[in-house]
């Protein structure tokens, strides 16, 4: 089985304009909040890479085999959104949503027990297209 590796050069000291604070919990879903119809975004998250990155989760449909919680992961119903099982506070950090040169970000923190949360990323940054 191969893996392409989509990167996604997200540094972790770009701005993360919210922070949220959830309930450590059975499943978490990360909601991928850039507009339009699409599937499988390219999706970043902790742990933080030696060169200062996040690390690269998928390719396409594929989760990165590499990553030490790709058991835990799966596509919500919607092909774009992140379902994140037995959530720890080892999955602390920015996570980030790619898709068509929009990304979104935010900070997770984790704390306690809970059964389910739901959250929304909320920072927004766009590329315009430009033909030639």
């Amino acid at each position: 089985m191969s893996f392409l590796v989509c990167h996604v050069l997200t540094n972790v000291s770009a701005t993360v304009n919210h922070t949220i604070t959830v309930e450590s919990v059975t499943e978490t879903v990360l909601v991928c909040g850039i507009s339009g119809q699409y599937q499988y975004p390219a999706w970043s998250g902790p742990p933080v890479r030696e060169d200062g990155y996040l690390t690269t989760y998928n390719g396409g449909a594929t989760f990165n085999p590499y990553l030490d919680k790709v058991s835990r992961l799966r596509w919500a119903d919607n092909l774009r959104d992140l379902k994140l099982s037995n959530v720890t506070r080892g999955d602390e950090g920015t996570y980030q949503c790619v898709y068509n040169m929009a990304s979104w970000s935010l900070k997770l923190n984790v704390r306690g027990k809970r059964s389910f949360q739901m959250f929304k990323f909320i920072y927004r940054t766009r590329t315009a297209h430009i033909s030639v």
